[in-house]
């Protein structure tokens, strides 16, 4: 049984409230890898490129970090829209403090839905890599807080965040 950290039984979680249960390997997220930009001080960012490809449970996230300039904690999560520019957070994980420099890989247990998003918070004075001709999607703060909605400023849909989820 996987469970989350609050004790909730995840298979549970997604048969009650969305009627699905793990099927396929699941794929979120851009490549971690080392890109030319980086971006995400005290905001927190989606990645538009590759939504979730199926229902079931992330259990593994890997990210490139390119600065960590005063350490602090680390939020991923999953996004889904709500309407317009307004995204929820379905679930989120605290990961702990980044490391840079080259890609790292973190074992997390989130909930996902076919066509969510992948969110990341680096933290306050943290910089994610990513590359593309715009924003894709950010908010200032800490948005990786479960069912909480804010509304984002969208950019391009075409940014890539180095952060990528895998699961089943």
């Amino acid at each position: 049984m996987r469970t989350r950290a609050n004790g909730i039984c995840v298979d549970d979680y997604l048969k009650e409230m969305h009627g699905v249960g793990p099927t396929v390997p699941i794929d979120i997220g851009s490549p971690a890898i080392y890109r030319s930009d980086y971006a995400g001080e005290n905001q927190t960012l989606l990645d538009f490129y590759n939504p979730a490809n199926a229902n079931g449970i992330i259990t593994a996230i890997k990210y490139w970090i390119r600065f960590v300039w005063y350490p602090s904690d680390m939020k991923v999560g999953t996004f889904f829209l709500v309407g317009g520019s307004t995204y929820q957070c379905r679930d989120a994980v605290n990961i702990g403090v980044p490391i840079a420099g080259s890609e790292q890989t973190v074992a997390v247990t989130l909930a996902v839905l076919a066509g969510d998003f992948m969110g990341v918070f680096p933290g306050t004075w943290t910089d994610i890599a990513w590359a593309g001709p715009g924003h894709g999607a950010y908010q200032f703060g800490d948005q990786c807080i479960i069912g909480h909605q804010s509304t984002y400023y969208v950019g391009d849909a075409g940014q890539h965040i180095s952060l990528y989820g895998i699961g089943n």
